[in-house]
């Protein structure tokens, strides 16, 4: 059993502004607001990643959507981890104007860090904003 009182810290909840991404280029998020970030793991001013400092499983949470109202014809969003999807986790979805995805993911609370993605395929450049890039731990 879980203690009463135990900590789900570090919490973090960040958002980003419309960003134009290629036709089938797998591109870093632009991250730019930071709505939480109760240990300050999140490096907002400079890499725009997510820097645990406690080792364990995190439950993340990235959301995206096309401010036009625009279907885009096919999403892969995903959370790296190290700049690797071996770790992360992703998502596909087609013909929606938004979409979000959660999983798990361990972290060693030293060294590991986690970042945003987007790919799309629409056949030319779209408009797409992070609504929700967040995550906090929930134990070892």
């Amino acid at each position: 059993a879980t203690p009463v009182g135990e900590t789900n810290k570090p919490i973090f909840k960040v958002r980003g502004s419309n960003q134009t991404i290629s036709h089938n280029t797998d591109t870093k998020m632009t991250i730019d607001s930071e709505d939480i970030d109760t240990d300050n793991c999140f490096d907002l001013a400079g890499t725009k990643r997510f820097v645990p400092n406690k080792a364990g499983k995190y439950f993340f949470t990235l959301s995206l959507s096309s401010p036009s109202g625009d279907d885009i014809d096919y999403w892969a969003a995903s959370v790296r981890k190290n700049n690797s999807s071996a770790g992360g986790f992703s998502g596909v979805q087609r013909n929606y104007n938004n979409v979000s995805y959660s999983g798990i993911i361990d972290a060693n609370g030293s060294g590991d860090y986690f970042e945003a993605f987007c790919e799309q395929e629409s056949g030319s450049n779209r408009t797409i904003k992070v609504t929700e890039f967040s995550a906090f731990f929930i134990g070892n």
